[in-house]
């Protein structure tokens, strides 16, 4: 199986355009805060009417006083990406997909503290790695394995005839879902030696109920519907279906997240109501 190409680069000017763009996304509200969170230094700048140029002066002096050891940092990954077509064969097998012929994806490192993906690009964080906390081991190939999930995700979703979905929240909670459930198949952990993944914080707490049943994680729910003997796509289009009936319940369950965020999971009346199942047919 012909499998995604993937190259390495270390652009600090893209970062600087990345930082910018998730520090002010009308989708990804909760992501400014992660960033300031992560760059204390940045919230020193908040209010200066000139942020952006901070923000481009920060990052680029970041890349500059820790450049040699975000090249140790990228060289070690790209030695795991040896393992990078068993793992995509893996993949592609779960989701009953072929590339057909390969795809050229561009990983750029970022210290932002998350690693964003758009169509043949993503992002690879790699601030665990500069400060040895990465708890649950992830490397640039694991990230990859993660993030081409998505883009055969909405591959598959064009097919399906489905689009204008980037910032759909349903689509959204039903890709991390989908894509946990997929992390954590065995064969897949074992070749990217990474930990049981629970998912983004976002979508932990969330449960969903099936036509009047007793709810479950909303990871949970994607594991046991994806077992349908038919197959991967057999599975997914009605699955697709019933989350965008349900937009209206998943855009509330968003609304909590943006204005909240992890302050969620300290004030029990705002996790109950996060918590409370979608109701799905």
């Amino acid at each position: 199986m012909v499998t995604p190409d993937i190259q390495i680069k270390i652009d600090p000017k893209e970062d600087v355009k990345t930082f910018l763009s998730f520090l002010n996304h009308s989708f990804f509200v909760q992501k400014r805060s992660s960033i300031l969170d992560a760059h204390p230094k940045l919230k020193e700048y908040a209010d200066d009417p000139d942020f952006k140029d901070r923000v481009e002066e920060y990052v680029l002096e970041f890349y500059n006083n820790n450049q040699e050891k975000i090249d140790g940092v990228v060289e070690k990954n790209r030695k795991k990406l040896k393992g990078k077509d068993r793992a995509l064969e893996i993949l592609a097998s779960l989701m009953g997909y072929n590339w057909g012929e390969a795809w050229k994806i561009d990983a750029y490192v970022t210290i932002l503290p998350f690693s964003p993906f758009s169509d043949r690009k993503f992002n690879y964080s790699i601030l665990g790695e500069l400060y040895d906390k990465n708890p649950l081991n992830k490397s640039l190939l694991s990230v990859a394995v993660h993030e081409i999930s998505h883009m055969i995700f909405f591959d598959q979703l064009e097919k399906m005839g489905i689009g204008s979905v980037s910032q759909n929240s349903a689509i959204y909670y039903l890709k991390e879902a989908l894509t946990t459930s997929l992390m954590n198949n065995q064969e897949l952990r074992r070749i990217l030696k990474t930990k049981k993944e629970l998912g983004n914080p976002d979508i932990r707490d969330i449960y969903v109920q099936k036509k009047g049943k007793r709810f479950t994680t909303l990871v949970n729910y994607m594991k046991n519907e994806l077992k349908q003997p038919q197959g991967f796509i057999y599975s997914l289009k009605p699955i697709v279906h019933r989350f965008i009936a349900a937009k209206k319940q998943f855009d509330s369950k968003k609304e909590l997240w943006d204005k909240h965020g992890k302050k969620i999971f300290s004030d029990q009346k705002l996790l109950d109501a996060y918590s409370s199942p979608v109701k799905i047919k």
